[in-house]
């Protein structure tokens, strides 16, 4: 271990936060990492505490409804913009005001609806989701759709649900370690979320990732069970997307589990194009 993750909350979005603050003051980007339905913050522990990270301000929160987090209210519903709106709370509260997100699953499209909505985003790295148009129809061909893929919009889940939908998504990894936090979460948050997927309710995330362009890393792993890896390939190569797209061969739905190097290492590439970038434009104005 590099050193001890610290426990807050967020008292202004009612979220759940882990930190690990590096000892000294360092001006690169907060790295936030945002996990997927039905996990929490701690799913990122690996990476929190690898020492190639140790210099750096680490947060892992659990999103709404998730982990440790509040549930919203009846009257709010669970959508990839509710999620970060409300992590876009919580990093104020946290006084971080330059953040890189990096987004798993579910995370992934909170992340990417965060990049044009939360102040001090500079940018997001996505894992394990597709980018999706805001038709249902067309996000069909984007997973493979089987029948332990109907866990993500189940409501209710026994443990014998929650003990599937772990291996669903972390394949031979799966321990049992995380099937306790999948009991917690708000099964609001599972069907509402596909149902908004399924009614076409948020924004057109092909959209928001061509329009993000460069500030946007896509990490595209070949073997998920749940992801398209052509599906993402496709999207690249029909839209001109000009941000970054990163193979990675022999992961599988999450990649920084599968190889946290390499994992380690994309982040690495993405954050030096993030820092030319914003060379090219100080120097044009």
């Amino acid at each position: 271990m590099t050193g001890t993750i610290q426990i807050h909350k967020s008292y202004a979005a009612s979220l759940h936060m882990r930190r690990m603050e590096p000892a000294k003051a360092d001006s690169a980007p907060s790295l936030v990492f945002l996990h997927g339905n039905s996990f929490d913050g701690g799913i990122f522990e690996n990476l929190m505490l690898h020492p190639a990270l140790a210099d750096r301000d680490l947060v892992a929160f659990d999103l709404p409804g998730h982990g440790e987090s509040a549930c919203l209210p009846q009257s709010q519903s669970y959508n990839f913009g509710s999620m970060a709106d409300r992590v876009g709370e919580a990093l104020e509260d946290a006084e971080i005001s330059n953040a890189l997100l990096v987004g798993w699953s579910l995370g992934g499209h909170v992340a990417l609806e965060a990049l044009d909505r939360v102040p001090g985003v500079s940018g997001a790295l996505v894992c394990g989701m597709p980018i999706m148009p805001n038709n249902p129809i067309a996000s069909l061909f984007a997973m493979h759709f089987t029948a332990a893929m109907l866990l993500a919009s189940k409501r209710n889940f026994t443990h014998t649900d929650a003990v599937r939908f772990e291996r669903l998504a972390l394949g031979a990894r799966a321990n049992g370690t995380h099937v306790p936090a999948m009991l917690r979460a708000d099964g609001r948050a599972r069907s509402e979320i596909a149902q908004s997927v399924l009614r076409g309710t948020n924004r057109d995330q092909r959209n928001l990732a061509i329009e993000a362009g460069r500030r946007l890393c896509i990490i595209n792993s070949i073997n998920d069970p749940l992801i398209r890896s052509d599906y993402v390939a496709r999207f690249a190569e029909q839209t001109g997307f000009s941000g970054m797209v990163k193979k990675m061969d022999g992961t599988g739905h999450a990649p920084f589990l599968d190889k946290p190097e390499a994992f380690l290492s994309v982040i690495d590439q993405f954050e030096a194009s993030l820092a030319q970038g914003a060379d090219q434009l100080a120097k044009a104005a």
